[in-house]
């Protein structure tokens, strides 16, 4: 779930708000020619005009997720639906299943010890450190084995 997302989508009068959604993609490396690629795997449902977005629960194969290594790096990006197709950007961060695993709220569904930062990349406040753009408090990461074909 999100929390104190950045409105992206201030409206008229500033009455409007972000429609977020996020994207999973895992890391993919062609290093004969020096290109990395982030290859979109799962792109959740957006959610109207709710900085604070609760996002169904979703179950993604580790095969097509991290190739089956929970240190693959991954990469969360937040964006605002817009029906126009051009979505605005709202933040991100890196991480991986295990790092996701670590950070499962134990305080409920806004346990902010546990949260992961929304940021951009170079952005940074006043103050030097880097600017967030929202919260995300992981609710449930789960692995769970499928019964065996054979």
């Amino acid at each position: 779930r999100g929390l104190d997302m950045k409105n992206v989508e201030p409206g008229l009068f500033g009455l409007g708000r972000s429609d977020p959604y996020f994207e999973i993609a895992k890391k993919d490396a062609d290093y004969s020619i020096g290109r990395v690629k982030w290859n979109v795997v799962y792109r959740s449902e957006y959610i109207e005009n709710n900085l604070n977005p609760y996002w169904r629960p979703t179950t993604i194969g580790l095969e097509e997720l991290c190739y089956g290594n929970l240190d693959w790096p991954l990469k969360i990006a937040f964006f605002d639906y817009n029906d126009n197709g051009v979505h605005r950007k709202i933040g991100e961060f890196l991480t991986t299943i295990a790092d996701l695993q670590s950070h499962i709220a134990i305080k409920g569904n806004a346990d902010r010890e546990k949260t992961k930062s929304i940021t951009k990349e170079g952005k940074t406040g006043t103050d030097g450190q880097e600017k967030v753009y929202g919260l995300v408090c992981v609710l449930v990461a789960s692995l769970i084995e499928e019964p065996s074909s054979v």
